[in-house]
């Protein structure tokens, strides 16, 4: 379709547009298409990932190393947008993957059919230290905030070329149990955060406290079992 202004068109086809053949009816040679009117929109950005690699290997609550390589295919440049990354477990972005706090930022957009492999080119990704050890898929969705009209909303995710990414968990709390009696003042020494409790599981009724060395109960005593919940294995 030729380069036309926004609005509403008709499609239709003419034989014998040259007058060429003398016909019995020469009012007949025009037809408009069945399916109706024809709206053109403006010109609109198609945002699209090109490439996207990082490492074989990550550590949860530290960060990874990531390049991508982004392109605005579309006919008219965009305002701005980010790219977000995502750390799923499946062939899929949904509720049970992890988004990073980590976005790649185009504060001034992206020019109608640029290519920019700079802006997200080593770029550092935290992990969120919720996830888990294991194997993960690497996504990047550009303009996941849904910040730009496109004319294609459908291919602005992309997993990583590089394979699967190697997270090893974070050092986070375990649950140690005792049946001993505590009161008074007590020192807890913890490598990250503890949490203690006046029964065998952590719930809110528990108080939240931070390494390296804390001091806790204060002037209350808890009677009973309790729990602690500390990272003896922590380096």
């Amino acid at each position: 379709m030729p380069a036309v202004p926004p609005g509403t068109y008709y499609f239709g086809m003419m034989v014998d547009t040259l007058d060429e053949v003398l016909e019995s009816n020469e009012s007949n040679n025009f037809r408009v298409a069945d399916n109706g009117a024809i709206v053109v929109g403006p010109p609109q950005p198609d945002l699209y990932i090109a490439e996207l690699t990082s490492g074989d290997t990550g550590v949860a609550g530290e960060a990874v190393s990531v390049s991508a390589t982004v392109t605005n295919q579309g006919s008219a440049p965009t305002g701005a947008f980010e790219v977000g990354f995502y750390f799923a477990i499946d062939a899929d972005i949904d509720a049970a993957d992890i988004r990073s706090p980590t976005s790649c930022e185009f504060a001034g957009g992206l020019g109608t059919g640029v290519l920019d492999s700079t802006t997200c080119a080593d770029f550092s990704v935290d992990v969120p230290a919720s996830v888990g050890g294991g194997s993960y898929t690497l996504y990047a969705k550009i303009d996941d905030l849904n910040t730009v009209v496109e004319s294609n909303e459908a291919n602005n995710l992309r997993s990583a070329d590089s394979g699967s990414l190697g997270i090893e968990g974070a050092c986070l709390a375990h649950l140690v149990r005792s049946n001993e009696t505590l009161s008074g003042t007590h020192a807890l020494e913890a490598t990250l955060a503890a949490t203690l409790g006046s029964n065998l599981i952590i719930d809110g009724d528990d108080v939240s406290v931070h390494a390296p060395v804390v001091s806790i109960l204060g002037d209350t005593s808890i009677s009973g079992p309790f729990s602690i919940g500390n990272s003896p294995s922590c380096p």
